[in-house]
């Protein structure tokens, strides 16, 4: 989800584990630099968030 853009298109919704997550893909960043990372990104993740950041 945070390495590739994968579709669910019966997905009614997606459930991240931020607690597995967070470490691996956040951990040491800026809010900045999640967001510019969100704006480029190519994963799932990123095209998900990409709504709800600025």
């Amino acid at each position: 989800m945070f390495e590739k853009d994968f579709m669910f298109p019966n997905a009614h919704c997606h459930h991240l584990w931020e607690s597995q997550s967070y470490p691996r893909y956040f951990s040491g960043k800026t809010d900045e630099q999640i967001v510019a990372e969100i704006s480029k990104g190519n994963s799932t993740h990123s095209r998900l968030a990409r709504r709800y950041v600025s």
